[in-house]
């Protein structure tokens, strides 16, 4: 009987404990690479949707860093849902707020994908530069390029 009445009282503790909560967001690090210049700002942009990649104003998350050296440099966007996404990247480079393109639309400025993806006559597809964001994947690289080495 003394046993019954400890494993009762076991049973009990041991449904109240609440359980630890579920993390379902944390801090994604991009790594942009080939950065040239020290002027301007690194523009980085997360899409969470294909039909709507890349369209002005319809990133899921976004940041901009003043850049401070060259080389490569790791940036970081906290408190991001898991999920899966694609990242945008450019360097505006003369610090006016916009990828500066020429008279046919071909960007002046540096600018890269997520998963490499490229972008030469058009731009690349969700499924070209999209991952998977989750607990232990919290990294991501893009390199810079010029239009012209895409």
């Amino acid at each position: 009987m003394q046993a019954i009445a400890m494993l009762v009282a076991l049973l009990l503790t041991a449904t109240t404990t609440p359980a630890p909560p579920v993390t379902t967001m944390g801090d994604l690090h991009v790594e942009v690479r080939n950065i040239t210049s020290t002027k301007g700002d690194i523009w980085i942009a997360v899409f969470d949707r294909a039909d709507t990649f890349l369209d002005d104003g319809a990133q899921a998350h976004g940041k901009i860093y003043k850049v401070t050296k060259t080389g490569s440099g790791t940036f970081k966007l906290p408190d991001v849902p898991y999920g899966r996404y694609a990242l945008s990247v450019f360097h505006d480079e003369n610090g006016n707020g916009k990828l500066d393109k020429n008279f046919w639309g071909v960007p002046k400025e540096p600018f890269g994908f997520s998963e490499g993806a490229k972008a030469k006559y058009s731009k690349p597809a969700f499924g070209d530069a999209d991952f998977e964001f989750g607990a232990g994947t919290g990294k991501v690289v893009v390199t810079l390029r010029e239009w012209k080495d895409q």
